[in-house]
């Protein structure tokens, strides 16, 4: 079981970041948590300008609420049946090519 001081400790950073979302701008580290992606890879897709960012000299901050508009715009959930034709597709094609 967890210690008070380590539930004190967590209950901190949460509110800690909590507040970092409420101010409306991230730094590259509070944007890849938000987002769940790696910090390298989000710097990829800063440089390639797939995704909303700003850049105060070397910094680099993002917007929440635009970082919320390019997930919901651009993060699409594929359906059981885009599923199951990608896999068909796949066999069929290893199938052809000696692979399976």
């Amino acid at each position: 079981m967890e210690s008070y001081r380590e539930i004190r400790d967590d209950l901190q950073e949460i509110k800690n970041y909590l507040k970092g979302l409420n101010k409306g701008w991230m730094s590259l580290d509070e944007c890849a948590n938000y987002i769940c992606i790696s910090k390298n890879s989000l710097y990829t897709k800063t440089s390639k300008q797939e995704v909303p960012n700003y850049r105060i000299g070397k910094r680099i901050i993002f917007n929440t609420a635009e970082i919320d508009a390019w997930i919901l715009n651009n993060c699409k959930v594929k359906s059981n049946a885009e599923i199951e034709m990608k896999v068909s597709t796949t066999i069929l094609s290893q199938k052809k090519d000696g692979r399976l």
